[in-house]
């Protein structure tokens, strides 16, 4: 049997689907000699429990971080306090917030709100990313690093920025895994027609990780922890629920990644290539443009849209997928995925913008592949880059005459009327729909 280090080695360099079939070899029908041959078995399925119980650890914290979010971009403050345990510590340039109401007090406090949602002509979003993520030694929690970018302001009168650097913890809280400890270190913030923004004098970051954690999420010592802890049942049940289980993980890694795509294809206009990320029967609904339907009717909205391929000389098409949620269906066959996109768009000496926008998209396996089968996109502010979103707000873009689409789409509002795009997964702290 492989010790702990070879074990989580092969972890990481195997794709995660072979680690499925790892386990089915294991359930295969084998017999054993010995009772020392089925306690090696027994060892082993031990093992693979704890790592898929690691693996899920890790994308329940980053669910959890990107779902904050979401959330605080969209005014929900009691979902977005549900996040944190009971006894939560948050530690802020203003100073330290101490449980659930407190915290709903503070986030609403900060954001200038007395009551659910945001104001007409205010913008709050923020943008998560470079995630960092590792398990605890013993396996009972997670710690996590994330840079954020936001960008706050009213219609009329104000735009700033400010980012800093989030140090969490994430514990159990009745089997759910909450933010237990939350530190924010701001370190810039400015209004958006300064020069240059305005930095803290302190720059010194508490970091949970160090250089000799590169590459190791989940440490070898947390593996043995976890698999004393192994579950009830007979090795061969345990090996066929745990393949489910990997199964599942690998299928919202390729969710993600096929989301992730569509923003890349998307950056170059690579258009073939998009049109190739649907299924046969796909739609595309940008904003309120109406819905076209099939691959080639996709592909040719995109040029109407946007221009045709390849880009020109000094143009920026920027389309950055972040705080990406991805939800599989029970039985496998279909997904559901929330994505923020920061765009950058211009041409060299003719024009530069800003746009934030959501996805709500759906997906669908077909023939053993997954595929885009619904593609909405939400633009929430768009804006001059010379402008800013203090001054110039952009409608949202409604259908083309030149090329009508098979169906109209309803109409939404952006920025700066609030307007909250439909979450469709549930709050994974309290299981409830938002």
């Amino acid at each position: 049997m492989p010790n702990a280090p070879g074990f989580v080695h092969m972890f990481r360099t195997l794709p995660i689907a072979g680690v499925a079939l790892m386990a089915l070899a294991l359930s295969a029908g084998r017999s054993f000699a010995s009772d020392e041959s089925a306690r090696d078995l027994h060892e082993r399925v031990n093992r693979l429990e704890a790592t898929v119980r690691a693996q899920e650890a890790v994308r329940a914290v980053k669910r959890i971080q990107h779902t904050y979010a979401h959330y605080l971009e969209s005014g929900l403050w009691s979902d977005l306090a549900d996040l944190f345990t009971q006894d939560a510590i948050a530690e802020f340039p203003t100073g330290i917030v101490r449980g659930r109401s407190q915290l709903r007090r503070h986030f609403m406090q900060q954001a200038e709100r007395a009551s659910p949602g945001l104001a007409n002509g205010q913008l709050h979003v923020h943008l998560i990313m470079q995630p960092i993520v590792n398990v605890s030694a013993d396996g009972r929690s997670v710690m996590g690093t994330w840079h954020e970018m936001a960008m706050l302001g009213r219609f009329g009168s104000s735009a700033s920025w400010r980012g800093g650097v989030y140090e969490n913890e994430y514990t159990l809280e009745n089997g759910v895994w909450k933010i237990s400890r939350l530190r924010y270190f701001e370190q810039y913030r400015g209004a958006y027609d300064d020069f240059g923004h305005k930095a803290p004098p302190a720059w010194k970051i508490p970091y949970h990780f160090e250089a000799s954690h590169v590459g190791v999420t989940i440490p070898a010592n947390a593996l043995e922890s976890l698999a004393r802890e192994s579950s009830a049942g007979a090795d061969s049940e345990r090996v066929g629920a745990l393949a489910r289980r990997v199964q599942r993980l690998s299928d919202e890694t390729e969710v993600r990644n096929l989301q992730h795509s569509f923003g890349y294809y998307l950056d170059r206009k690579m258009w073939d290539d998009v049109a190739d990320l649907f299924a046969k029967d796909g739609s595309l609904e940008l904003a309120s443009r109406g819905v076209y339907i099939g691959r080639e009717r996709i592909r040719r909205a995109l040029e109407v849209f946007y221009g045709p391929s390849p880009l020109r000389y000094g143009e920026l098409f920027d389309h950055i997928q972040l705080g990406t949620v991805v939800t599989v269906s029970a039985d496998g066959r279909s997904a559901a995925a929330r994505t923020m996109e920061l765009r950058m768009l211009g041409v060299n000496g003719e024009y530069a913008q800003w746009e934030v926008g959501t996805y709500e998209n759906q997906f669908v396996r077909e023939e053993g592949v997954w595929k885009l089968k619904a593609v909405r996109y939400f633009p929430r502010m768009a804006t001059d880059y010379d402008e800013g979103w203090a001054r110039d707000a952009k409608p949202a873009p409604g259908p083309v005459n030149e090329f009508p689409p098979d169906r109209p789409s309803a109409r939404h509002e952006s920025y700066p009327v609030a307007y909250v795009v439909g979450v469709h997964y549930r709050n994974p702290a309290t299981g409830r729909a938002v």
